[in-house]
């Protein structure tokens, strides 16, 4: 869209009243439509100095912070945004997302639980809640809350994408692999997924279809040398020695030092 006509008459609407608080909001929006995450996070300083008490305001800005690494922010402007608004259900998610990130598994489930108390039908909070009871080791209740949240949302290739990790880690490749080739369905350009469908694709003995997968994948992230070396080891074992060698050389530039590791072992 045309973000910079947008953000230009947000400007002048800003200079004719400048005490709405919703104006610098939707600078903001503009801001973080195209990945400026500094310049969107000072738009909505200038709307919270405006309106000091609006909750959602402080867990907007929390999540920008937490996005460019500044946690410690971020978690008090997620306090401050509970202290205003205790029923809100966003902050106890923003606040299980923080813990999750800190490897705090437990505290984050009990906020991604408080969250759903409050939003029982939310499938963001669903799956994180999956996401921690995992962690935890809780793989049932994991699992069941991933199906919820495929109900919940089945849209999203979120929960399809957990469910189908959790699959792999309990070895169950063939339910694993239907979830994902529904995945690269949802979302075509998601990197991950298609390099987990060639990899299972591969471990099932169908290596040549496989290949397109792995491509993809390295086509879509070409700055991920697992992605390459996945692929060389790919094409090695269907005979693509050329292709091979490129790819395995370009993983190699991308991580020397783990090549180094494996040299000596």
């Amino acid at each position: 869209g045309d973000y910079d006509g947008a953000r230009n008459a947000v400007k002048e609407a800003i200079a004719l009243l400048p005490g709405r608080s919703e104006f610098h909001s939707n600078v903001a929006l503009t801001h973080i439509r195209s990945n400026e995450k500094p310049s969107a996070i000072a738009a909505l300083e200038n709307a919270l100095r405006l309106s000091p008490s609006n909750d959602d305001l402080h867990i907007q800005i929390a999540v920008l912070l937490r996005e460019v690494d500044r946690e410690s922010e971020a978690h008090k402007h997620l306090k401050r945004a509970l202290e205003l608004n205790p029923q809100n259900p966003e902050v106890f998610k923003q606040l299980g997302v923080v813990s999750a990130y800190q490897r705090r598994w437990s505290e984050a489930s009990a906020y991604f639980q408080k969250s759903l108390d409050l939003n029982k039908d939310d499938p963001e909070s669903t799956t994180y809640l999956g996401a921690t009871r995992k962690e935890e080791g809780r793989l049932d209740e994991a699992e069941q809350l991933f199906k919820r949240a495929m109900k919940l949302d089945p849209d999203s290739a979120e929960p399809l994408q957990n469910l189908a990790s959790l699959f792999m880690e309990q070895q169950k490749n063939k339910e694993a692999l239907e979830l994902f080739k529904k995945i690269v369905q949802k979302k075509p350009d998601f990197a991950e997924a298609h390099m987990h469908l060639g990899f299972l694709l591969q471990q099932t003995g169908q290596v040549h279809a496989s290949l397109k997968h792995f491509e993809k994948a390295c086509t879509l992230n070409d700055k991920e040398w697992m992605y390459h070396y996945n692929y060389a080891l790919a094409l090695a074992e269907a005979g693509e020695e050329e292709k091979c060698a490129h790819h395995m050389a370009l993983a190699e530039k991308i991580n020397p030092e783990v090549f180094r590791q494996m040299s000596q072992e």
